[in-house]
């Protein structure tokens, strides 16, 4: 049979149709030939014995001798009996057996009932065979033929070939991978990688699954999307679907028109969101997440440090853990029995430094303006001068009550003896008043020095002419020197610069400028999101749109500016004109030097979980000041009820001419608190007598007594 293989296409041609005609003939053949067994020919023993050692090949014997069963119909007798001793040694020369049972044409009822057996495995073989042959010679009948000798051979090559194609590359660049090929479908796009695919025009995409689908984006990673207009997405994973969107890490999302995300897991959601650190979230249009897991949940709201949550819109979260609540108008409060109205009594959002049970303390505060329209803050040096003040001004009560005269009419001499005092310190106030003069006149002096130092500025001058034109001859040239730039149009000119997305310009030394139109052109400087700009020396804006126009400055959130010199704004929107000042929160402005604003006038931003402030530079908290307002309540109440006691006391009436003694009650009321009296007054002769009296009242006692001698 081995010999035969060659030739199977041929013999399974042929033999297709003459196995299925078999097949119904063998069926018949083991009933007809089950009464022919008793009539045997004498050779049948050892023909079953032949069989018996033929049973183990009988599967490839159907298969080879398909075509010879077809054409077999002729008695099996004589076949019996002249084979039953030539069977046994015909095992190994099968193939010409089977050509020579094509030419027999005897009976098959004389088969001896020894080899039915064997007849139904060859015949359940041969119903197997014939399906799997069937569809064989339809699959294979054109061009099998003549091309079975070759296909292990061509087997052969193909694994071969599979093995170059995997290895191949050129010198330097190299591929391992069965994905589907790169494409580069927009016009003057890059694609490089298994299945990356830059679509948009002037596109790049580079890496496994990289996809930058619009014009100018800029992909590269494994599975990298850059959806947006001229957004940039660097990294695994990393998707920035807005215009001018940039996600830059493991994975980062940035959506949103000039949204930013940088770090490892990060996400900003929203026009000019910016989300920097790890699994920062920023939700809403200007928000700002920066820290560890922190959280700006709404629009304009600023989250800084590990775990922080702004949860309203332009709340500020300062610090690891802190939180903000929602904003609660305090309009006014009732102090002393009188209602005050309070400025920036409406705020619109709240600023946390702290959360409940872990608040902290804020240290090195200004003094805050004090009057009925100011909305700064105070620090600890005021409060105690507040605190101070009460203590004064309980003293001189207590005084004043101790030296109250019997009558109103020594009370009201006592208030002109004031009186007389207030005219000295107007007196004061004049004497100030000339040395403000005498300021003024030293202003004058000084305008002298002013004008020589303005002719020596104008001296100066003709010094910069001339350096000038020593400039202008001598030729200065910047050149830039290891700039990096990548994108459509990025240029980098400053020297060590690096310029990233559309557009980008990074002219400053040692600047940097990442996202489409960023433009950093101060020295040092660094410009992060769209449309951003820091011109200042050392400035830093982040964000769509951020501006740090100052030396030292830094503005983040979208469209946010840092003018001022060492200037910073936290927020969306927010500005810090003036040198060192500071503006937290969306649309925040600090316009003054050295001031730190969370707010804007009429949009005031409530600052909460303070801790009570120790320095004189820290600021307080409400408990500190209500500690202030129910000492000045205190403070009030006895004095208006000490005014009540004395008045009670002088309603007591004296002794009458000629009586020895007197007892009497009186009774008194000032701004709704009132006192008894008790009083004895003893005449001791014409000349001389004394009295003695008690005020009573819910807040104390107040005592009182005197002698006069009269003639």
């Amino acid at each position: 049979m081995s010999s035969t293989n060659s030739s199977v296409a041929s013999l399974s041609t042929s033999a297709s149709t003459g196995i299925s005609s078999a097949n119904s003939s063998i069926a018949s053949l083991s009933t007809s030939t089950s009464t022919g067994i008793s009539t045997a020919q004498s050779g049948v023993n050892s023909l079953s014995t032949g069989l018996s050692s033929t049973n183990s090949s009988v599967t490839s014997l159907s298969t080879s001798a398909s075509t010879g069963i077809s054409s077999a119909n002729s008695s099996i007798a004589s076949l019996s009996t002249s084979t039953s001793t030539g069977i046994s040694t015909a095992q190994s020369g099968v193939n010409s057996l089977s050509t020579g049972l094509s030419s027999t044409n005897s009976a098959v009822a004389s088969l001896s009932t020894s080899t039915s057996t064997g007849i139904n495995s060859l015949s359940t073989g041969l119903s197997s065979t014939t399906s799997s042959i069937a569809s064989l010679s339809t699959s294979t009948s054109t061009g099998l033929s003549t091309a079975g000798s070759n296909i292990s051979s061509l087997s052969t090559g193909l694994s071969s070939l599979s093995t170059a194609v995997n290895g191949g590359g050129t010198k330097y660049f190299h591929t391992n991978s069965t994905q589907p090929d790169s494409q580069a479908l927009g016009t003057n796009a890059i694609a490089v990688g298994p299945a990356a695919t830059a679509s948009g025009a002037s596109s790049i995409a580079m890496g496994d699954n990289a996809n930058a689908s619009t014009g100018g984006a800029v992909a590269i990673g494994r599975t990298a999307v850059a959806t947006g207009g001229q957004s940039v997405s660097i990294g695994v994973a990393n998707t920035a679907s807005g215009d001018g969107a940039v996600a830059i890490g493991d994975p980062n999302v940035a959506t949103g028109t000039g949204a930013v995300a940088l770090g490892a897991n990060n996400s900003a959601n929203g026009q000019g969101a910016v989300a920097l650190g790890n699994a920062n979230v920023a939700t809403g249009t200007g928000s700002l997440a920066l820290g560890n897991t922190s959280t700006a949940a709404a629009g304009g709201a600023i989250a800084l440090g590990a775990n922080a949550i702004a949860s309203n819109a332009n709340d500020v979260a300062l610090g690891s853990g802190s939180v903000t609540a929602t904003a609660s108008p305090v309009g006014s409060a009732l102090i002393a029995g009188q209602t005050y109205s309070f400025a920036g009594g409406l705020p619109t959002s709240v600023v946390s430094v702290g959360a409940p049970g872990a608040e902290r303390q804020i240290v090195n505060v200004a003094a805050g303006r004090i009057s009925a329209t100011s909305t700064d803050a105070v620090n600890g040096s005021q409060m105690n001068a507040v605190t101070r003040a009460l203590a004064s001004l309980s003293t001189s009560t207590a005084s004043a009550l101790s030296t109250t005269q019997s009558g109103l009419s020594s009370l009201s001499t006592g208030l002109s003896s004031t009186n007389s005092s207030v005219s000295s310190l107007s007196t004061g106030l004049s004497t100030t008043s000339s040395n403000v003069s005498s300021l003024s006149t030293g202003l004058s002096t000084s305008q002298s020095g002013i004008a020589s130092l303005s002719t020596g500025l104008s001296t100066t001058n003709d010094s910069l002419a001339s350096l000038s034109t020593a400039i202008t001859s001598g030729g200065i040239h910047a050149n830039s020197v290891g700039g990096v730039s990548v994108g459509p149009g990025a240029n980098a000119s400053g020297a060590n610069s690096t310029a990233v997305g559309g557009a980008a310009s990074a002219s400053g030394a040692n600047a940097t400028a990442l996202g489409q139109a960023s433009n950093a052109s101060g020295d040092n400087s660094t410009a992060l999101g769209q449309a951003s700009s820091a011109s200042g020396s050392g400035s830093t804006a982040v964000g769509q749109g951020a501006s740090a126009p100052g030396d030292g400055a830094s503005a983040f959130g979208q469209g946010a500016i840092a003018s001022g010199t060492n200037a910073t704004a936290l927020g969306a929107h927010s500005t810090a004109s003036a040198p060192n000042s500071v503006a937290i929160g969306a649309n925040s402005v600090a316009s003054e030097p050295n001031t730190v604003s969370f707010g804007s006038p009429d949009h005031e931003r409530r600052l909460t979980n303070v801790a009570p402030g120790i320095g004189g530079t820290d600021a307080a908290n409400m408990n500190q000041l209500r500690g202030v307002q129910s000492s000045v309540d205190q403070a009030a109440r006895r004095a208006y009820s000490g005014v009540a006691a004395a008045t009670a006391l002088t309603m007591i009436p004296e002794v009458d001419p000629g009586k020895t003694i007197a007892v009497g009650i009186g009774a008194g009321s000032y701004q709704g608190y009132s006192a008894s009296a008790i009083g004895v007054s003893v005449r001791f002769s014409d000349n001389l007598k004394a009295k003695l009296g008690v005020g009573m009242s819910g807040q104390g006692s107040t005592y009182g007594g005197g002698v006069s001698y009269q003639w």
